[in-house]
């Protein structure tokens, strides 16, 4: 029955299981189900869509019902404690394999973001959407901070100052892999890009915060929402910040860049 599936959805676990057995004690769709026995607003509308759904397989037994809202229920909780992964391939794309814009998720991901942002990058452009986005997230109050890397370290690879991308842009903290802070990394370069949020979704992707890389390269990345991944890769940087490995981007660095 399909409304398993949306029960199992819009409920807590707690209630599936509540419904699931008052529906084995029922044994029927024409049993009697207490509306009354949960507080809770969604869980009489839920109860009679099963019911009505139930309606039309009388020959399903309560304890059938019951096994398929129990099984229903444990696989999301599954899919939920393992993270849902969705591929990103941004570029040329083909009907049997859709691409779609990184800049479209880290957008969302952006837009989505309710109390802490982590954004790392090798390269950055100024780009006026992701600008705005990020603008938008300091507003309402979400601890934004942009890890990247600079021309010093770059080594000569970059031409520009990464940081100058998000020159003007209020209440973001820039940080950096300091050169003294490489010692055992001879030659290392901060080449990570990554995006979580909330410590609840990641993106880690190829692209850099450029417009090009962001809107017409082809790019590949992985977005996981939910399970440990987000949580452990947000951990990892704020260890890398703890420690001292990334540092603030101190404000002489981007003046000097920024100067003709």
């Amino acid at each position: 029955m399909g409304a398993v599936l949306e029960v199992t959805e819009r409920l807590p676990g707690a209630l599936v299981e509540e419904l699931a057995r008052q529906v084995a004690r029922g044994g029927s769709a024409a049993g009697n189900i207490d509306f009354g026995a949960v507080a809770h607003a969604e869980f009489r509308r839920m109860a009679e869509l099963l019911l009505a759904s139930w309606a039309t397989e009388p020959s399903v037994s309560g304890r059938e019902v019951a096994a398929m809202l129990r099984a229903a229920a444990a696989a999301r909780m599954s899919e939920a404690q393992a993270g849902i992964v969705e591929v990103v391939m941004t570029g040329p794309s083909r009907p049997d394999a859709p691409a779609r814009s990184t800049e479209a998720v880290v957008a969302e991901i952006v837009a989505g973001a309710r109390h802490e942002l982590m954004l790392v990058t090798y390269a950055a452009a100024a780009y006026p959407p992701l600008r705005a986005a990020l603008e938008a997230a300091v507003a309402r109050g979400v601890r934004t901070m942009i890890a990247l890397e600079t021309v010093e370290g770059a080594r000569g690879l970059l031409s520009f100052e990464p940081a100058l991308a998000f020159a003007g842009v209020a209440g973001i903290h820039l940080l950096h892999w300091p050169a003294e802070e490489r010692v055992g990394f001879s030659g290392g370069r901060l080449h990570a890009k990554v995006v979580v949020a909330d410590r609840e979704v990641a993106f880690v992707t190829s692209a850099n915060l450029t417009g090009s890389a962001l809107g017409h390269n082809i790019e590949c990345g992985l977005v996981v929402r939910g399970g440990s991944a987000p949580h452990r890769l947000a951990d990892h940087f704020a260890a890398l910040i703890r420690d001292g490995v990334l540092r603030p981007l101190t404000g002489d660095i981007v003046e000097a860049a920024a100067e003709p």
